[in-house]
């Protein structure tokens, strides 16, 4: 007969360790992601770039002096500036074939200078960056190869397209493609690569400089000195880019320090409920054990014995857990363009963990109740 009771408790086990499960899992599958976002080539330079945002437009001015000066910093090897910057707002106009209006396309846009592509490592797979030796370049255009196909160029170099911005009223800018960059993550892998437009505009928001490495805390001593000297009104800031890029993930590293919590929380309840819910059954089963021992059962069949419905209540979890693990985390995974596969890995190391760590609750009072003299237990009786 049953204890009153006991199925209820063995139900309540199985939740909480179904919980529990799920939160390893989650855990795991956001780390996971984490990790490939942390270690995915994104197509250009972050970890050494400096990005100083220019507060006073009035130093734009200035720009080309300031740059100069930028470049004479031990410690700097190259300096640009642009309108907008990966990780952050890009506005968005139209752009077209100029000889095919009609099939206009939207792209993100970005006024820049000369030493940009340089500055941040990003490469062409056709034509150039931008010169001073081609005095034509402050009317071209430099697009991404998502840009060439959504236009269907086939030979994007030399041809003329027209740029729908609005500045004050102008009329749409017409100006010749001369380069094609490779595509690059310059939004969040939440999203696909779209079409991006460049061209040379001194309307900059931050000055960007690639920097050494090398004595690094120097050497933002000194281009503070050297900015200070140009504009010392704002004051002086500046953040690195991939530290820009890292911020765009707030949420989802939020999220995975959620899901640490509450995994520990959850592991942490089902294993005092399991530690109970034995104590309860060894002890009523602790005369059961003893006539055993004296028909001749050995201590390891003893330990298989009193095991084996609580190595049945956490297959029974993991089986439940899986498929609902692996719906909810499929999901958020949607939210990512690029992303990882879910791995069997994943759920066999969480289910491992889980098994490891209910086995431990256990081992004492299994243990202890294997070992017992039966004819202590049978006095007891």
């Amino acid at each position: 007969i049953k204890p009153k009771g006991a199925s209820f408790r063995k139900g309540l086990i199985v939740f909480q360790f179904v919980i529990s499960m799920v939160l390893l899992t989650g855990s795991l599958v956001i780390y996971n992601q984490l990790q490939f976002i942390h270690n995915k080539d994104l197509g250009f330079d972050q970890d050494k770039v400096v990005v100083v945002p220019l507060k006073n437009y009035a130093r734009l001015g200035r720009y080309e002096a300031l740059k100069t000066e930028l470049e004479n910093v031990a410690g700097v090897r190259t300096v640009s500036a642009a309108s907008n910057l990966p990780g952050k707002q890009f506005n968005q106009n139209s752009i077209a074939k100029a000889d095919d209006l009609q099939n206009n396309i939207s792209a993100s846009e970005v006024l820049v200078d000369y030493d940009f592509f340089s500055t941040l490592g990003i490469d062409f797979s056709e034509g150039r960056p931008f010169s001073r030796d081609f005095a034509t370049d402050s009317n071209a255009f430099i697009i991404n190869e998502t840009a060439a196909s959504n236009l269907q160029l086939t030979d994007p170099i030399g041809t003329e397209i027209v740029w729908s911005w609005d500045n004050n009223g102008r009329p749409p800018m017409k100006g010749t493609v001369v380069g094609v960059v490779k595509d690059f993550n310059f939004n969040s892998l939440h999203q696909p690569v779209r079409p991006l437009l460049f061209c040379l505009r001194p309307a900059f928001n931050d000055v960007v400089l690639k920097v050494s490495g090398e004595n690094f805390a120097n050497t933002i001593a000194e281009i503070e000195n050297t900015w200070k000297g140009f504009e010392n009104r704002f004051g002086f800031e500046y953040s690195i880019l991939a530290d820009d890029m890292s911020q765009q993930y707030i949420g989802e590293k939020n999220t995975a320090n959620v899901f640490t919590s509450f995994s520990s929380i959850a592991v942490f309840i089902a294993c005092f409920g399991l530690f109970g819910i034995a104590s309860i059954s060894f002890t009523q089963r602790a005369k059961e054990v003893g006539i055993r021992k004296i028909l001749g059962a050995s201590v390891f069949k003893i330990l298989l014995l009193l095991l084996k419905d609580f190595s049945l209540l956490i297959a029974i979890s993991i089986v439940i857990a899986v498929p609902l693990a692996w719906f909810i985390m499929e999901d958020w995974l949607q939210n990512f363009t690029y992303r990882i596969d879910l791995s069997i890995k994943n759920f066999l190391v969480a289910g491992l963990v889980l098994i490891a760590v209910a086995l431990i609750t256990v081992s004492y009072l299994t243990i202890k109740t294997a070992v017992t003299n039966p004819v202590d237990t049978l006095k007891e009786e």
